[in-house]
């Protein structure tokens, strides 16, 4: 009895008040929020800071270490992101891989694709990781550049066409027949095409309708000899022939 007397007074109590509330803490986290890893150094912390709490033996040292090192492992926790922006932009930038950009661009919206993808598709992945993937994603879809149409030869051609209907009364009117409805459609092209294909189908289709295009004989001197040969009474078969 006077043995455990004097040794109550030379060894103190050991608090763990700090222990159990750290302990408290852990316990009430969730597994799904945190990496794999991040969550498996808690666990272990945990399971050494549970068996210090319960032992009956257990120094103010271990305490403290067991308090310590569970304090570390939940500052270490790593937070699973939430992906929902990150998945959404890259069924965005998919959207643009089939659109009329160079192949410098798109090559490079594939790359910042696939590794969104890589990012999106770990369990572990850390906050900065996600962001880090949409900033290269958002970058790479701003990064497109459109293919630049060339309409110089569908100009040229529209422009030729309107001055034939300028002066419509010097061709055949066979000739010219569905001419301005030729051109009003190469216009409209013009304004609205998205692929260099339907310029060009457009200007070799104008062009083939200016071209089939037949200009009026000039019978003016033909009108002429025609009068003079009427008027002279001395005209043979031989000068109508």
């Amino acid at each position: 009895m006077l043995f455990s007397q004097i040794q109550a007074v030379f060894e103190p109590d050991v608090s763990k008040t700090a222990l159990e509330e750290l302990v408290g803490e852990a316990n009430q986290l969730d597994e799904g929020s945190y990496t794999a890893d991040s969550w498996s150094m808690l666990m272990r912390a945990l399971e050494e800071a549970e068996r210090i709490l319960v032992a009956e033996g257990a120094t103010q040292d271990e305490v403290d270490a067991a308090e310590e090192k569970l304090s570390l492992a939940l500052d270490a926790l790593v937070r699973i992101e939430d992906k929902t922006e990150l998945n959404a932009l890259i069924e965005k930038a998919e959207a643009y891989l089939e659109g009329e950009y160079t192949a410098e661009s798109i090559a490079a919206l594939r790359t910042a694709i696939d590794a969104a993808k890589i990012v999106a598709d770990d369990a572990d992945a850390a906050a900065e990781e996600v962001s880090e993937a949409i900033t290269n994603l958002s970058s790479a879809i701003a990064g497109l550049e459109k293919i630049r149409l060339d309409t110089s030869a569908l100009e040229h051609e529209i422009e030729l066409v309107s001055e034939m209907l300028a002066s419509l009364d010097d061709y055949v009117p066979s000739s010219v027949e569905g001419l301005a409805d030729k051109l009003a459609a190469a216009k409209e092209t013009l304004m609205n095409a998205a692929e260099q294909s339907a310029l060009d189908e457009a200007t070799a289709r104008l062009r083939e309708a200016r071209l089939m295009a037949r200009t009026k004989a000039d019978i003016s001197a033909l009108k002429a000899q025609a009068k003079w040969l009427i008027s002279d009474p001395e005209v043979s078969q031989a000068d109508v022939d």
